[in-house]
């Protein structure tokens, strides 16, 4: 799919086939990973930059792919998304020859050349599953193309005729204009008669919508005011300068049919400290980003698209399940829940009861009482391929020696740490000991420090440790200390270190074993159990298990649920000298039982059964439904959160349950108008938009399940318009598709892609990829290999790739150049900069801003005197080629300045003529070039890093440096962050010392922060201190 929005659509079709048996998933976004739980599935629904992202990834199924569907295949022809889909297409049929491809398209007029280059049959249809009626409008009349005309009834506007008349009829409008000035004139301006046409209820809600919008926004900006006005009329615009919430919001009311009519450009909540379960550990909701992985009710991880938060000042709920920590959320977030009720039966054996449970619905939070349940997923393993077994890597190295001569010969004593290591039972319970007790020393010992079962847990290791690593064990005891069992290698200490963590707060088991075979998981946790846990089998707590990781913890949980066991979660503060949470779960009555014979190897007859045998944590359909035992209002003000996350609806907080997300939506309408033909380019002037193009915004007119029909409709400014306007748009085919491959960013990222991750090996493998695209297929072949040559010479010269004798390999820059996804000519630019003495802010913002990848901002006619002044400001006053592109440059690293010196985005928004979403984009997309400068940076000047790591920082907030110590703190953004400072709170220790009644009577901080503040600085407070203190202080 060319987008996240279909892909997300497309998805939900598809889902109606799951009751069949057919698994249906979805993969958008982050280009650096890959999930494990797509080879599970039948379909799989993804964009072309992600299948791209798979096949870099070398993932092996995708050789074991039986139909791919490339929908939208017309799209190679967009100049931005054509060549990542057209490559992609091409190395899906080179990997994997026998899958059927099959391409799906609007009518273009060279479909058949499309068909004969994918070896496909070329099929033509004209059916479509809803009535299309396609025409032109010209003074009150729209001429359709079946010979038909109706009239409009229209006063003076001839648009408010359009859109009144369709929603006589319970239709919506949507219209498509060429600039986002228009989208909001237009919008603004049939506000007026949409309103007249609505009843006092929808009128009434659109003002509330309206209202709630503006209020929670973070600034307040005139574009949200503008947006509140036409919502209040039933009319709203749509262009990409609204943020993703007043985005989303839009979307929303239109789908409901509450907006009537909306205008567009052709393109189209939880406390922040709830833990949220991710594939890297428990992570606070207002902390995690796009492209995250979190995992789903359905007990799948599923990708973050977007994050969303709000201002919130009014009451939370807390609610408390059994054997879980509480999760605060507003009242209207949605939870997963069972209702269920006891059944009595009378009967001659007298009086039995049975527990009845309602289906699984999502209920608002203040829906929920006492003894519902809520439910936990058990996630759903991805096995391996092999069956049951793999292989871990340790390391790559060498052992070899040398002498005064240089030369290089094996080492005579070095015992060879094998590369490799098989993941069987032996091998994972080792893994689980070293998460609770091993430990890597500077010189490379490997140690394990062991307190409980020594005799066995000594045995173990001597015996385990040879056989695996090839290492000399050694035991010393110590009088004050505990055992150690240990050995010496430096590769395998660098091996624990990364795949493990170092330190206890630090520990975990690699994301990858997560998703092993039950046998290997149970050796997981008993390996982990007897380092750090304890059982009784005499008892009532059977087991419990102790660690100050909460990454660790949340593993552990997950494998227990994974092998039928839910345990009660707890935490506790630090104990004595500690200074960590502890994380405490325990598996008592009849699960603890179970744990002990069927993981901790106890025989049954060791077991004291008792008479508690029920659990109240029972496994149900695929997950684990606790009762809910206690429900609480607490006050809060402050910023709440939600996620959006693809193909799913929901998201899991870390020891606790399920709750629902926000997704957002695609637009149908019953009538599409196209006001606007024309649209500037900065190369020809005014041009015609492509009847490709035209024919996509009028496919958005009468979609299936929205509406009976659907109607196009162009509007042509004179009579004379009207045959040339339905004979260029509706009776013609639309342009001839080219390739966009040839293009020379477009050879850069892919050579080198095609080459860091091994696709190919040599020039005449490039040559012979290359010329199985669409580009070779319909161009000069020896052109196309002259261009290739030309970006090889570029990726040898700038020391991308290694290139002998026909023989090509990706230098470790050009692997990270790839592996940063971004265009090589940006990472020669980055690296020429960080080459250099200078290592001032604006400096590097402009560097970035020089980069292929930035998306640059053009001089209006105001803007040239104080961009020129900023040059020589900013000391940037030397030659440069072309000095329009170089102001550019210059005025974007501007707004990143000023977006970081604290500038509102009133302010920004007025000064670069652009919207408050077009700062979220910007500031994004420099974060992430940033990021990879700074990756770069460890590289070739590790001087940099810190600075650069630093500003990245400030971009992504829009702080000035003074405000990255208060910045760490959860609930503090630039605007409280701010208003901290200029209250003399510079620094944590200053708010450690601070009167928390002061903290709250702050702007924007309120009780609620202040306390949780002093809590993240050291020192918790007592509301009721709070409360008291201030008060006090309102006496004279």
């Amino acid at each position: 799919m060319p987008l996240r929005a279909l892909a997300a659509e497309k998805y939900e079709d598809l889902k109606e086939f799951e009751p069949l048996g057919i698994k249906v998933g979805i993969s958008v976004g982050d280009y650096d990973s890959v999930d494990p739980n797509l080879e599970r599935l039948d379909v799989i629904v993804a964009t072309s930059e992600r299948a791209d992202s798979l096949l870099r990834h070398k993932t092996n199924w995708l050789q074991r792919l039986s139909v791919v569907v490339a929908d939208e295949v017309h799209l190679i022809n967009d100049a931005d998304r054509g060549p990542t889909l057209e490559v992609t297409l091409a190395k899906l049929r080179q990997v994997n020859p026998g899958a059927q491809v099959l391409a799906l398209s609007a009518t273009i007029k060279n479909s058949e050349e499309l068909a004969r280059w994918l070896e496909a049959e070329h099929i033509r249809s004209e059916w479509r599953p809803v009535p299309l009626k396609q025409g032109v409008y010209h003074d009150r009349l729209v001429h359709f193309t079946d010979q038909s005309v109706q009239e409009v009834r229209a006063e003076e506007d001839d648009l408010s005729g359009l859109v009144t008349d369709i929603m006589a009829s319970g239709g919506q409008a949507l219209i498509f204009v060429n600039t986002r000035r228009s989208a909001e004139a237009l919008a603004r301006s049939l506000t007026r008669d949409v309103r007249r046409k609505l009843p006092d209820n929808e009128l009434e809600h659109l003002e509330k919508v309206a209202r709630s919008m503006i209020h929670e926004q973070d600034e307040a900006t005139s574009m949200a005011a503008r947006l509140g006005k036409c919502l209040d009329g039933g009319t709203a615009f749509h262009h990409a300068g609204l943020t993703n919430p007043q985005r989303s919001l839009v979307e929303k009311e239109f789908r409901k049919g509450r907006i009537r009519c909306l205008v567009a450009t052709p393109t189209l909540c939880l406390h922040p400290d709830t833990l949220i379960t991710t594939q890297r550990g428990p992570v606070r909701i207002s902390a995690i980003r796009p492209g995250d992985f979190v995992l789903s009710h359905q007990g799948r991880f599923r990708r973050v698209l977007s994050t969303s938060k709000r201002a919130y000042e009014g009451p939370l709920l807390e609610v408390k399940a059994d054997g879980m920590v509480p999760v605060r959320m507003t009242p209207r977030h949605r939870v997963l829940r069972n209702d269920r009720y006891r059944f009595g039966h009378h009967g001659v054996d007298g009086i039995w009861h049975v527990m009845i449970r309602g289906p699984p619905e999502w209920v608002r939070a203040s829906a929920l009482r006492i003894d519902d349940e809520v439910m936990s997923p058990v996630e759903m393993p991805e096995v391996f391929a092999d069956g049951g077994r793999r292989t871990i890597q340790i390391h790559q190295k060498v052992f070899v020696g040398r002498n005064q001569f240089g030369s290089v010969f094996p080492h005579p004593t070095a015992r060879p740490l094998p590369q490799t290591v098989e993941v069987d039972e032996r091998t994972a319970e080792l893994f689980g000991l070293y998460v609770a007790e091993g430990f890597t020393g500077r010189n490379g010992d490997v140690g394990f420090g062991i307190a409980t079962y020594e005799h066995d847990l000594t045995r173990f290791l001597q015996e385990t440790l040879p056989l695996l690593f090839n290492v000399v064990v050694y035991v010393r005891d110590y009088t004050r200390h505990r055992r150690r069992v240990a050995c010496c290698s430096r590769a395998l200490a660098e091996f624990f270190d990364g795949e493990f963590g170092r330190t206890a707060p630090n520990k975990h088991f690699p994301e990858s074993l997560m998703n092993a075979p039950d046998n290997t998981v149970r050796a997981l946790v008993r390996g982990a159990w007897k380092g750090d846990g304890t059982i009784d089998p005499g008892g009532f707590q059977k087991a419990r298990y102790t660690t100050v990781s909460p990454r660790l913890a949340e593993q552990m949980g997950r494998m227990l649920r994974r092998l039928g066991f839910m345990p009660s979660v707890r935490t506790a503060p630090p104990r004595g000298i500690g200074k960590h949470t502890q994380y405490h779960l325990c598996l008592s009555g009849t699960q603890g039982n179970a744990f002990l014979s069927t993981v901790m190897d106890v025989h049954p007859r060791n077991i004291l059964r008792g008479n508690r045998t029920y659990n109240t944590k029972n496994l149900v359909g695929g997950s684990f439904r606790s009762p809910v035992r206690k429900v609480r209002t607490v006050q809060y003000s402050g910023e709440v959160y939600n996620l959006h996350v693809e193909g799913d609806e929901s998201y899991v907080c870390s020891f606790a349950f399920a709750v629902h997300n926000s997704a957002g939506i695609n637009l149908p309408a019953r009538r599409v108008i196209v006001r606007d033909l024309n649209r500037f380019d900065v190369n020809l002037g005014l041009t015609r938009i492509p009847v490709l193009e035209v024919k996509q915004m009028c496919g958005r007119a009468g979609r299936p399940k929205y509406d009976p029909y659907g109607e196009a409709i162009l509007v042509a400014k004179d009579e004379d318009d009207i045959d040339e306007l339905m004979q260029d748009y509706f009776l013609s085919e639309p342009e001839a598709i080219e390739s966009k491959l040839g293009s020379e960013p477009a050879l850069r990222m892919h050579v080198l892609a095609n080459i860091a991750t091994g696709h190919v090996g040599t020039e005449e493998d490039l040559f012979a990829f290359f010329n199985r695209t669409f580009l070779a297929f319909t161009g000069d072949v020896h052109a196309i290999r002259g261009k290739i040559l030309d970006v090889l010479d570029f990726l040898t010269k700038e020391e991308f790739i290694n290139r002998q004798d026909g023989f090509l390999k990706a230098t470790f820059f050009g692997k990270r150049t790839s592996d940063l996804y971004i265009d090589p000519l940006s990472a020669v630019k980055m690296r020429d900069a960080l080459h250099q003495a200078r290592d001032d802010r604006f400096f590097h913002l402009w560097t970035i801003c020089t980069t292929p990848d930035m998306p640059k901002l053009y001089l209006r006619r105001g803007d040239y005197a104080w961009v020129e002044q900023k040059i020589e400001e900013a000391d940037l006053t030397f030659p440069v080629e072309d000095y329009d592109f170089f102001l550019a440059e210059v005025k974007t690293a501007s707004l990143l300045d000023d977006w970081i010196t604290e500038r509102t985005e009133e302010e920004v928004t007025k000064k670069f003529g652009i919207g408050p979403g077009d700062i979220r984009r910007m500031t994004d997309q420099a974060e992430w070039l940033l990021y990879s400068m700074g990756e770069l940076g460890r590289i070739f000047n590790k001087k940099k890093v810190r600075a650069l790591t630093r500003l990245t920082i400030q971009v992504q907030y829009g702080i000035k440096e003074e405000l990255l110590e208060l910045i760490s703190l959860k609930g503090v953004g630039r605007v409280r962050g701010r208003a901290l400072f200029q209250r003399g709170y510079k620094t944590l220790k200053d708010l450690q010392k601070a009167n928390p009644s002061d903290l709250a009577r702050i702007p924007t901080i309120g009780s609620a922060l202040a306390m949780k503040i002093k809590e993240q600085v050291g020192v918790p407070v007592d509301v009721r201190e709070i409360e008291g203190q201030a008060a006090l202080g309102d006496f004279p």
